[in-house]
């Protein structure tokens, strides 16, 4: 036999859970996160593991100049600086990104990691998709959709990169300039182990 409450119980009930779902809602919304001193898309946690990359609609231009800049101030900050120069249709590129990105990050502050896309407006797009995936936004550039411009890279960088072909990823320690060139897919393991060399080398140096 079913038993049926009374009304006047019923009632109560319905008040006493209304006000249950509005002290649950006011509690809910005192711990959500707050993007006031942060950016929208990011939790507060300071777990990088935790945190999730803002999907950018358009990663910053950079030419020759802007490449020089990012040298300098890497040198300046005492960071071994590594650029990653890639495309979306470059399969070794995308290949090797993953675990070069990974592996430069899990190094500390010291290491900056730096992508700079080749890939022409068209793809820009798909590039920061790429992008979002590996949480590898953070100082990721596209470079200037100009073939004097392209020239000039080629021309102002590396000493064996002589013309446009990715992947190239460039290493430099700080005071020091160029240090490593690496002009081919699949050499993230020796990439990895000379960065880490430079580390050691400039922990020794300081007195």
């Amino acid at each position: 036999m079913v038993n049926f409450i009374p009304h006047r119980r019923l009632g109560l009930g319905l008040v006493g859970l209304a006000l249950l779902l509005l002290v649950g809602c006011a509690e809910a919304d005192s711990h959500a996160p707050s993007h006031e001193n942060g950016e929208p898309g990011q939790t507060s946690n300071t777990d990088p593991s935790l945190t999730v990359d803002t999907k950018a609609s358009h990663l910053q231009v950079v030419d020759l100049e802007g490449i020089k800049t990012i040298i300098a101030e890497s040198s300046d900050d005492d960071r071994v600086l590594v650029i990653d120069f890639w495309a979306t249709w470059c399969v070794p590129c995308v290949e090797m990104f993953p675990e070069l990105h990974k592996g430069l990050v899990d190094l500390g502050d010291r290491v900056r990691a730096v992508t700079v896309t080749l890939d022409d407006p068209s793809r820009e797009a798909a590039a920061i998709a790429f992008l979002s995936e590996q949480h590898a936004l953070t100082d990721a550039y596209i470079f200037k959709s100009d073939s004097a411009a392209q020239q000039a890279l080629v021309d102002g960088l590396g000493d064996r990169w002589n013309n446009l072909a990715v992947p190239a990823i460039l290493v430099y320690d700080p005071g020091k300039g160029l240090v490593g060139e690496f002009l081919e897919g699949g050499t993230t393991p020796q990439i990895i182990a000379l960065v880490n060399t430079l580390l050691a080398s400039d922990q020794e140096e300081q007195p």
